[in-house]
């Protein structure tokens, strides 16, 4: 474990204040990408490295640091029999199929929530440091806060579909160095090719561990809207490089990105170059939430532009002002933020939007009928006042399918 021991030197900042909402990764021909010198926090390459993006199953890498820094305090140990509730055994795949009502091992749970990036492992972890997971996103977003993530926000431990996450390849950056720097003894964790799961092995979801030479970990993440996700992290010379790629097709794609970035940065000298702290921070860019243009087999194979709501459909682009517990509470808001931004914000309709979640019922504050420029211009407002703004084009305001639905 020496080799991670020298991971210093990450400043931290807090900042209450966020812009911008998840875009989609068939936005650009890629998604955003960094890569960092370890040590030092250098900035080897960077592209869009401030823009907003669902983080997927990256999640779980703020996941393992909260159960990692609950451990270091004397709350919880390896050893220790994590109780398995119902809502942890019925989180949708990927899961190792944990039943209610039983109890599994921390260890375990880790190896099954950081290894095989299973769901249902992460909420009983997540249950167990915070009593429930709605509380434990709570904590996650606060310490996202604490390590400069500043346009971070976790809407559960699971890193599954909510319109609420977001993260940008900058703050995984800061993530990856954090974990690094604060727990190199668990760094090994996340580069087990299989790990130990109760009574039988689970293998990892991390197919480029053994594709590129040097390579030691970090973490997977999939989604349909976020498309094929990977922190890696690479030594070569005892130099460690840490890489960010967000929004790949493909799986393939995404590990051949991530060789061929860290492949060039090992070429490249960390001299001259600016920190991660330091890097010039990027205006947010409009979001768009739509699925990748190419998945893997029968994962996500409709495209959403052929469900609409039919006579119920929405004009134009929409920008989703929040979600909310009550209709009048969503109207107040919209009449709120039309009041106060002005400009494109009040060329938009009011609309509220239904939403069964959970057993409950959430509506959706939007202002439709924009065009794209308009649409974008009003997001930009809100998110310069630090407010919640998410641009929809039309096919995916009309999807009954979509994310934010």
């Amino acid at each position: 474990m020496a080799r991670f021991s020298a991971v210093i030197g990450l400043g931290t900042a807090i900042a209450l204040a966020f812009s911008g909402a998840p875009a989609a990764a068939a936005a650009t021909p890629h998604g955003p990408s960094l890569v960092v010198d370890a040590e030092s926090g250098a900035v080897l390459q960077a592209d869009q490295p401030d823009q907003p993006w669902f983080p997927a199953s990256l999640a779980k890498v703020m996941t393992a640091y909260l159960v990692f820094e609950t451990m270091a305090k004397g709350h919880l140990a390896g050893d220790t029999r994590l109780p398995v509730s119902k809502a942890a055994a019925g989180q949708a795949p990927v899961r190792v199929g944990l039943r209610a009502g039983r109890k599994i091992a921390l260890s375990s749970a880790l190896n099954a929530a950081v290894v095989a990036s299973a769901n249902d492992a992460a909420v009983v972890l997540a249950e167990a440091v915070a009593g429930s997971e709605t509380s434990f996103a709570l904590l996650m977003t606060a310490k996202a806060r604490q390590l400069g993530m500043d346009r971070t926000v976790f809407a559960n431990a699971t890193g599954l579909p909510h319109p609420d996450s977001r993260t940008t390849a900058r703050d995984m950056a800061l993530l990856a160095r954090a974990l690094l720097r604060d727990f190199p003894e668990q760094a090994a964790l996340f580069g087990q090719p299989r790990a130990r799961f109760g009574q039988r092995q689970v293998r990892s979801t991390n197919g480029w561990l053994t594709a590129f030479e040097g390579a030691r970990g970090l973490k997977t993440g999939f989604t349909c809207d976020s498309g094929y996700n990977l922190i890696g992290m690479a030594e070569r010379n005892g130099r460690l490089l840490l890489g960010i790629v967000l929004g790949e097709p493909t799986s393939g794609r995404r590990n051949a990105r991530m060789s061929k970035l860290l492949a060039q940065a090992f070429k490249t000298t960390a001299e001259g170059k600016p920190l991660l702290n330091d890097l010039a921070p990027e205006p947010a860019q409009i979001a768009l939430v739509q699925p990748p243009r190419v998945l893997g087999p029968g994962t996500c194979a409709k495209s959403s532009r052929s469900a609409t709501l039919g006579n119920g459909r929405l004009p134009g682009w929409g920008v989703i002002l929040g979600a909310y517990h009550s209709r009048a509470e969503a109207k107040a808001v919209i009449a709120r933020q039309r009041k106060a931004g002005g400009g494109a914000l009040k060329k938009g309709r009011p609309a509220v939007v239904t939403r069964a979640q959970d057993g409950s019922r959430r509506f959706n504050a939007l202002l439709v009928g924009l065009k794209q420029a308009d649409a974008g211009q009003a997001c930009k407002a809100l998110w310069a006042r630090g407010a919640y703004c998410l641009a929809l084009p039309p096919d995916q305001l009309n999807n009954p399918k979509a994310i934010w639905r």
